[in-house]
């Protein structure tokens, strides 16, 4: 993949549950941790301007789901606003 793909997505859900997630503490062991998890679920735009429209003919249909339990993302991410998401080659580390 030589070009970046953008595409264009508007957050439609964010769900939170609780979940245990084991993590190492100071001693080297895993402790059994309860953190809020919060979904956020993200549709294709397909309306609303020409720009939407353009997005709709490259992206017709598809969802992502993004679960995060780093309460700053969700804080910077709002119900019914669009988002730009860029989707490029990861290349190792040193490439």
């Amino acid at each position: 993949m030589s070009n970046s793909v953008i595409a264009k997505f508007r957050l439609s859900e964010a769900k939170t549950t609780l979940e245990q997630y084991n993590e190492p503490g100071v001693d080297g062991k895993y402790n059994l941790v309860s953190k809020k998890l919060v979904t956020l679920v993200f549709y294709p735009v397909v309306q609303g301007s020409e720009e939407n429209k353009k997005f709709w003919k490259y992206t017709p249909s598809g969802k992502i789901e993004l679960g995060t339990v780093n309460q700053e993302v969700v804080n910077d991410m709002e119900l019914g606003k669009e988002y730009y998401v860029v989707f490029s080659e990861a290349k190792p580390s040193g490439a």
